[in-house]
This record gives structure tokens, C-alpha cells and sequence, in this order.
């Protein structure tokens, strides 16, 4: 694959975080977190 491939498959990989991130609600985000950490 090119160097533009990647580049374009990790900012579509980001948006989706992003998009993901922001729907879950943030209190259960961080109780996973912590949970991780753990």
C-alpha cells in the first residue's frame, strides 16, 4: 500500500473514534477506563 493509503485509512479510523467517542456517554467511558487501568 501507498504512504497516501495509510494516511487516509488512519484518518478514517480517527473520524470513527471521534464519532464513537462522542455518542458513548462520557460517565461510562470513564467507568471502562478505569476499569482498564485497574
Amino acid at each position: 500500500m501507498t504512504l497516501i493509503e495509510w494516511l487516509v485509512i488512519a484518518v478514517v479510523v480517527v473520524a470513527i473514534i471521534a464519532l464513537v467517542l462522542a455518542l458513548v456517554d462520557n460517565e461510562l467511558l470513564v467507568e471502562l477506563a478505569g476499569e482498564l487501568l485497574d
